[in-house]
């Protein structure tokens, strides 16, 4: 009978699916969330792709804990750019670089009025979104925006007027 080592077989796969960057970076090819971080399968369930390259390549990562990145990249899956963290380890990171907190919007103000003028037109969301060079599902998100958004005005108005 032969033994599989599981762990090789899994630091395999992980190798088998990045694309190392300039920075060095392990950056995942397969599927990535809207949030930007890899996910694959892994034990019968579908888990972010640099949480199983933290636990194959150095230790199991205990309740609780978050895997940072040094590199800031969500792509990322190289073990040598993850460390673990807390909640407010990771919140301390971002600060420490001066990472934006939350989303920025990707479109400006006037840019969503010419998006509703243009969904107004006929024009259906993904031709918006080739227009302004972003996903159909960022136009989707500002256009139907929730009345109560308070970033700006023109975004509290914008649900009632499309």
């Amino acid at each position: 009978m032969r033994f599989v080592d599981f762990k090789k077989l899994t630091q395999d796969r992980i190798r088998a699916n990045i694309k190392v960057s300039l920075s060095g970076c392990w950056e995942w090819q397969l599927y990535i969330r809207r949030n930007g971080y890899g996910q694959m399968k892994h034990d019968g369930k579908t888990v972010d792709a640099h949480r199983v390259s933290y636990e194959c390549f150095h230790h199991e990562i205990p309740a609780g804990m978050f895997v940072c990145h040094r590199c800031d990249n969500r792509k990322c899956a190289n073990p040598d750019h993850l460390f673990l963290g807390t909640a407010q380890d990771n919140s301390d990171d971002m600060v420490a670089k001066d990472r934006p907190r939350g989303r920025k919007p990707k479109l400006t103000d006037e840019q969503i009025q010419e998006a509703m003028s243009l969904r107004r037109q006929g024009l259906y969301y993904h031709q918006i979104a080739a227009h302004f060079g972003v996903t159909t599902m960022c136009i989707h998100n500002h256009l139907n925006a929730p009345a109560n958004d308070n970033e700006c005005s023109t975004r509290q108005t914008r649900a009632s007027e499309c």
